[in-house]
């Protein structure tokens, strides 16, 4: 079975509130702790991170609403059939040695970077490519460690745009 995942990264979202969004494919109950099925529907219940973040959109034929429960996850569908799931992951960039360690290869200092500066935005790009070289690389090595045979085909990061800042869309 061949499973793909999706994740983008934004330059905004890391840096502002260490904000990292993890798009999956809907996962079974077994693996996720939710049960995102067709039959799921948005959730009032405000311990749901997205709950107060998704506005109104107009994004037809999709939409994106809160999933039911708990659970940090945005249902995502396409003419009212759940297509998959987006999960709110939050990390203090303070808490983040790898990030800080690739903006400073970047030539920024963490406490003084402008997110309307183009020029630091494409250094923020840059370190977030090294995230993801990373990021593949701990994959591909936890991979290799296991008894079942598995392929890993990363794709390779592409722009993307999150409200007006760059950031890195990336996937195997």
């Amino acid at each position: 079975m061949r499973r793909n995942f999706a994740s983008a990264l934004s330059i905004s979202a890391v840096l502002l509130a260490g904000l990292t969004l993890s798009a999956c494919p809907i996962l079974p109950t077994s693996s996720s702790g939710i049960t995102p099925t067709s039959d799921a529907h948005p959730s009032d219940t405000p311990s749901n991170p997205w709950a107060n973040r998704v506005g109104e959109l107009d994004l037809a034929p999709w939409q994106v609403e809160p999933c039911e429960g708990t659970a940090p996850f945005l249902c995502v569908y396409n003419q009212q059939n759940l297509v998959g799931t987006v999960e709110f992951q939050s990390w203090p960039l303070d808490n983040r040695t790898d990030l800080q360690t690739y903006l400073s290869e970047a030539g920024l200092n963490q406490g003084a970077i402008d997110l309307n500066d183009p020029a630091q935005q494409s250094q923020i790009v840059r370190a977030l490519h090294g995230l993801v070289s990373e990021y593949y690389s701990s994959i591909e090595e936890d991979l290799s460690t296991g008894s079942d045979a598995v392929t890993f085909e990363a794709e390779p990061p592409g722009a993307l745009t999150v409200g007006s800042l760059p950031g890195l869309r990336y996937g195997f």
